[in-house]
């Protein structure tokens, strides 16, 4: 920021989830430099600091923000929330963070649910440039010194235009010269020309759909497990959460890392089985959440993701899911009907498989998916056939069939990484007896931070009526 806009109060936020996204967003600040537009910039996290991120939205206003411009992620979640929190406009910078370039936080950001409204850029530093012009002509509505140096700019560019196109005529200008002295092509080899170019190009759209679906094949590892998003990052444990370290072996070898919250006199006991992305350190409030049902939880963290050894695969997610299962019921003695599989997102079809595999007493699943094939066609519907490229299928929709116990789905309605259409798909599936709570609010593996009372009050009606057909 300029000396003489750091004197002045703070008209536009620019905010972003961690500081690896800072020399993207600089770009947007440099612009507002450029237009003498005083600005502030900081680190929130809508996961990791979901309080600060809450402060920061409701208060922009009597702070004097006019703007709020927010690095979105692949999921856009803090776009998202802080949109839903404030009344100010809210423009997203989608990142190119993951192997997909950004195309993900692009879709996530354009896909904000009806009255959540978000202004979407392009994908990193044209977009955060694009962010602080944005910004700009906001500001420039009420301030005219501001407008008159947008207008100067909007000359400028302009200019340049002008420049570039009297270069581009002379180069015209010149190849035309070069070629006058060809006939002019006969009209039958020119519509020979024209069908070939047409089946060259529909040879060319082929090749690529082909070549991406190569391509689905040799990353789909990496398009589905995300170990290393914010692979130590959480909230430590707080004092009133007993958390004890525990350390399994799965069938083929692999050691998992856990936490085992004891909760004596409890009578469930909660197996938890976590989503895609992070590891059991940034779910703190989701276990502490279990822990106040009242019930014991151990909570898994896959091969690969956190303090676990190995690599991820669906086949190997199984064999931890079956490790803690027996930890919990050798190690522990916890009788197998007061075993609950509670399952979040990716978390939800490993829930599923334990339960064709051992006996539960019931299966929670929040933001469940009937497949990766399901999901391939909601989120890649301009893609179509692309799900039948990948070869993790995690087939929950199938698998349903057989399990009988009693099971509840949990999905927040204004979900952006699942719609709830994916969850109302698993419910219609599932055999009885079965509960579904619909989460109104904006969430993905949230919904006990968005209606804490709401969804405690729905697990005690679902763990009496586990308890009552299972004494």
């Amino acid at each position: 920021m300029t000396a003489a806009n750091a004197e002045k109060k703070p008209q536009v936020g620019i905010i972003m989830g961690s500081d690896t996204d800072l020399p993207v967003m600089l770009e947007a600040a440099r612009m507002l430099d450029k237009f003498g537009i005083p600005y502030e910039v900081e680190v929130v996290s809508a996961h990791r600091s979901p309080g600060r991120t809450h402060e920061y939205a409701t208060t922009a206003i009597a702070r004097g923000l006019k703007c709020i411009i927010v690095a979105a992620g692949g999921a856009a979640h803090l776009a998202g929330v802080v949109a839903a929190l404030t009344t100010l406009p809210v423009v997203a910078v989608p990142m190119a963070t993951t192997v997909l370039n950004g195309v993900d936080s692009l879709l996530s950001t354009v896909q904000m649910p009806a009255g959540v409204p978000v202004a979407a850029m392009a994908i990193d530093k044209p977009g955060a440039i694009n962010a602080g012009i944005y910004a700009a002509e906001i500001i420039a509505t009420f301030d005219s010194a501001v407008a008159q140096r947008l207008a100067a700019y909007k000359e400028e560019l302009a200019r340049s235009v002008a420049e570039k196109n009297a270069r581009a005529q002379q180069q015209v200008a010149a190849r035309q010269s070069c070629m006058a002295f060809r006939r002019p092509q006969a009209g039958h080899r020119q519509m020979r020309l024209r069908r070939n170019s047409v089946l060259g190009l529909l040879v060319v759209v082929a090749a690529a759909y082909f070549s991406l679906g190569l391509l689905v094949l040799l990353f789909e590892r990496r398009l589905i497990f995300f170990p290393d998003v914010g692979r130590h990052a959480g909230e430590p444990p707080p004092a009133d959460l007993a958390v004890e370290d525990v350390w399994l072996r799965t069938a083929d070898g692999v050691r998992l890392h856990a936490w085992w919250i004891a909760a004596p006199g409890a009578e469930f006991t909660f197996l938890a089985f976590h989503g895609n992305a992070a590891s059991i350190a940034a779910r703190v409030p989701t276990y502490q959440f279990l822990a106040g049902v009242p019930a014991q939880v151990l909570a898994v963290e896959y091969r690969g993701y956190g303090r676990s050894a190995g690599v991820p695969s669906e086949a190997g997610l199984y064999r931890d899911a079956e490790a803690a299962y027996d930890w919990l019921v050798h190690e522990k003695q916890i009788v197998p009907r007061r075993v609950i599989a509670f399952g979040q997102s990716l978390g939800t079809a490993v829930a599923v498989e334990l339960a064709t595999r051992r006996e539960v007493g019931g299966v929670v699943l929040e933001a469940p998916f009937a497949s990766t094939r399901a999901v391939a066609r909601r989120i890649y519907w301009f893609l179509p056939g692309i799900g039948y490229f990948l070869r993790t299928k995690f087939d929950t929709g199938t698998k349903l069939a057989s399990v009988s116990t009693p099971l509840l789905v949990v999905h927040c309605a204004s979900d952006p990484v699942l719609p709830i259409a994916l969850g109302e798909e698993v419910f219609r599936l599932a055999r009885e007896p079965k509960m579904f709570l619909r989460i109104e609010g904006y969430c993905h593996e949230e919904a006990a931070q968005v209606a804490p009372e709401r969804y405690r009050a729905t697990l005690r009606q679902f763990l009496a009526a586990v308890a009552a057909s299972r004494p």
